[in-house]
């Protein structure tokens, strides 16, 4: 078809696997989207998407409640959300 780039969206979505805990960066998934894209000879468009949920208080007893992007309905759970801290 002619395509030279590929927008990816969805890097640092909890399906990925980046940060299963806070404190805790794991690349290994974003590391093989990168490979394929590259096998592919095509340019990466990176966005970053959405808040790992590790870095945000909410959704159980006690905290606030999850703020997710569609609705949170369905498999795909974006979280629209600022991170606790920015430290």
């Amino acid at each position: 078809l002619g395509f030279g780039a590929i927008r990816g969206h969805g890097l640092l979505d909890d399906d990925m696997g980046v940060l299963p805990a806070k404190g805790r960066l794991e690349f290994y998934n974003v590391d093989q989207v990168f490979d394929a894209v590259h096998a592919l000879r095509l340019r990466p468009v990176v966005e970053l998407s959405f808040t790992p949920a590790a870095l945000v208080a909410c959704g159980k007893a006690g905290e606030q409640p999850c703020d997710y992007a569609f609705g949170g309905s369905g498999a795909y759970k974006g979280l629209a959300m600022p991170p606790d801290s920015f430290a």
